[in-house]
């Protein structure tokens, strides 16, 4: 039986860096070819990166002008947090068919902040993720919250989401 690869190994072996929004990341894919969005300019149809996020870590709140799909590759099941239009909270987990709930992706619509963080005790210590976005990714498109903003934009939001907003910011 073969050993699972530590959470180094894989960051190493996938030449991943720090991702800005916490954990590592490594770009795997993005398509040549491209379309004009009217406020975006040129993107690429797709693009699609190795996500890992140790545990202790967590994906802090941020939105993208695109959508996108996080594929459940190894390690530990993950729940990502989404604030809803109506400032409801979403969990979805993320993780191998046989895991509880887990689901094996998730798809994140595009202007949706979200997070995502390790609830509970697991065996290998991270969790390891695809992420493909449509149209690709572009830094520009990319949004971190500001605890501030989101603590005023969802002041009337129901405990939880106000505490999901604590715990997934910086403060």
């Amino acid at each position: 039986m073969s050993r699972s690869p530590t959470q180094q190994e894989i960051i190493s072996t996938l030449r991943m860096t720090p991702h800005p929004e916490g954990g590592f990341y490594s770009e795997t894919y993005r398509c040549g070819e491209s379309l004009r969005i009217a406020d975006q300019g040129h993107r690429s149809l797709g693009t699609s990166i190795y996500f890992l996020l140790p545990r202790g870590d967590i994906s802090h709140f941020h939105r993208l002008r695109s959508d996108e799909i996080w594929h459940f590759h190894q390690g530990d099941p993950v729940t990502v947090v989404m604030i809803k239009p109506n400032s409801s909270i979403q969990k979805v987990v993320v993780g191998p068919v046989g895991s509880g709930d887990a689901k094996p992706q998730v798809i994140i619509p595009k202007g949706t902040w979200f997070g995502a963080i390790h609830e509970n005790e697991h065996q290998h210590g991270y969790t390891l993720v695809g992420c493909t976005v449509t149209p690709g990714f572009d830094f520009s498109d990319f949004e971190m919250a500001a605890r501030t903003r989101l603590l005023d934009e969802f002041k009337n939001a129901s405990s939880e989401t106000i505490d999901s907003i604590l715990k997934l910011t910086r403060p």
